[in-house]
């Protein structure tokens, strides 16, 4: 799997693959898309596990204080890695 960061399509054009365009002239074949932007999970299955959580933006806390929108907007969090994204313990992982 490969991650792409702020890039923006310009055209898509769906069969058996997707092809895109890309604002910066790149092409791309790939299989899926996942576009993962501004959601809000249903986290209350996980209310019992006493996961790490920022109460504010339900993300790992050590990225909830990154992202918060009370503080950044998406041009001014600062760039971060997916070691914020993961909640892990013996027998569960989360990704935010």
């Amino acid at each position: 799997m490969q991650l792409l960061e702020n890039a923006a399509v310009v055209s898509m054009k769906a069969d058996t693959r997707v092809s895109l365009s890309l604002a910066d002239g790149r092409e791309l074949v790939v299989d899926r898309i996942v576009a993962v932007t501004g959601f809000r999970p249903d986290l209350l299955m996980l209310s019992e596990l006493r996961l790490d959580l920022d109460e504010s933006v339900e993300a790992p806390r050590q990225l909830g204080t990154l992202i918060d929108p009370e503080f950044h907007s998406c041009a001014t969090a600062s760039a971060h890695g997916e070691k914020c994204w993961l909640i892990r313990s013996r027998t569960f992982t989360l990704s935010a």
